[in-house]
């Protein structure tokens, strides 16, 4: 068994486009989360915190990003209910799929980016965050902590109220120890890239079965 990391793209080309329904949000700074919308996101972790932190001036509220399946509407629609009934609507901005442009101004203007994942693989996201100098906070269910490293603050999965003590922490922080939390976070990301995976995968696949022309069956 060998373990190749995933890459991050070169997003230096890309027009950073602001979404045209956070302009109502981004003015007073926002949470930002992405990702399909599926159970295994742990989405009401997020949702929860929100209920505590209400109160505060400097959070106009979340902006979540990423698509929804026809089999998972229902799911989607459940979250929504609930915002409602918690009165979080004026809150909870739900924004669907986004463009690289889009995604990339989220990463860059949000205060800090939460990744609620339950179970993920090689969750790009999280590398695209810290790439893009997201302050990140995680659930620290694997492989979160093994991606983000010292590039986020964690939370137990399905503990919302700790959650929004690490939210808290975050925002109270001054700029100095914001800054470092950004440039850690790029650090973290600089160890992953496309070549290292292409070169550590034809490594493996060399392993295997031997170098072209070799005579490896």
């Amino acid at each position: 068994v060998s373990l190749v990391y995933h890459g991050i793209d070169n997003e230096e080309g890309v027009r950073l486009c602001e979404p045209p329904c956070v302009s109502n949000v981004s003015g007073g700074g926002f949470i930002f989360t992405c990702g399909s919308i599926r159970p295994a996101r742990g989405l009401e972790d997020l949702l929860c915190a929100m209920t505590r932190l209400r109160e505060r001036a400097d959070l106009s509220g979340v902006v979540i990003g990423g698509g929804v399946s026809p089999r998972m509407s229902p799911y989607l629609a459940r979250l929504k209910r609930w915002s409602v009934e918690h009165q979080l609507q004026d809150r909870i901005h739900w924004v669907g799929e986004l463009s690289p442009g889009e995604m990339a101004w989220c990463y860059r203007n949000c205060k800090l980016f939460v990744m609620t994942s339950r179970a993920e693989a090689c969750p790009n996201i999280a590398l695209e965050a810290m790439a893009n100098g997201c302050v990140c906070i995680s659930t620290d269910d694997p492989p979160m902590p093994e991606i983000f490293s010292e590039g986020a603050k964690y939370y137990p999965s399905r503990c919302p109220h700790i959650l929004a003590e690490r939210i808290q922490q975050v925002l109270d922080s001054g700029p100095v120890a914001l800054s470092a939390m950004r440039k850690c976070a790029m650090q973290v990301a600089s160890g992953f890239s496309w070549d290292r995976c292409a070169d550590q995968t034809v490594g493996v696949c060399e392993a295997l079965c031997g170098p072209p022309g070799g005579g490896g069956e």
